[in-house]
C-alpha cells in the first residue's frame, strides 16, 4: 500500500504503533498542510521500508495487510497531538509578529548633501 500526499495535502499514514509480533497498526488519515483532519481507514500490517518516488513525497510500505477497527480514541489523540504541535509552532510566531507590528519598519530620514549645505547631520539644515 502506497499512500499519496502532495505538499502535505493528500492521503498520509499517522498513529503508527508497533506490536510485539512485529506487525505494525496505523491509521490512514486526509491531511491538509501535513495536518490529519479525518481519518480513512486503520490497517495492520508488516513494514516493508520507506519509499520514494518522483511523483509521491517519502512514505512508509506495508505487506501482509489487514484492515482493524480502532478504538475512537485513537483517532482523537492523534488528531489532537498534531494540532499541539501547530500550535507550538505558530503561537511563537504569532506573538513576534504581533510585538513587532508597526516597530520593524524603520522610518528613515534621507538627507541630501549638496556643497550649498554644510552637511547631512547638521540641525540648522
Amino acid at each position: 500500500m502506497k499512500t499519496f500526499s502532495h505538499y502535505g495535502f493528500g492521503v498520509q499514514v499517522h498513529g503508527i504503533e508497533r506490536r510485539p509480533d512485529g506487525r505494525v497498526e496505523f491509521t490512514l488519515w486526509f491531511t491538509v498542510f501535513w495536518i490529519p483532519i479525518f481519518p480513512l481507514s486503520s490497517w495492520s500490517g508488516r513494514y516493508a521500508g520507506g519509499f520514494h518516488d518522483y511523483l509521491r513525497e517519502h512514505g512508509h510500505a506495508f505487506t501482509d495487510l489487514v484492515r482493524i477497527q480502532r478504538d475512537p480514541l485513537c483517532y482523537i489523540q492523534t488528531f489532537t497531538r498534531s494540532i499541539l504541535i501547530v500550535g507550538l509552532a505558530i503561537v511563537p510566531a504569532a506573538m513576534l509578529i504581533h510585538r513587532t507590528t508597526g516597530r520593524a519598519r524603520r522610518q528613515w530620514r534621507w538627507f541630501w548633501y549638496s556643497p550649498a549645505r554644510p552637511g547631512p547631520f547638521c540641525s540648522s539644515c
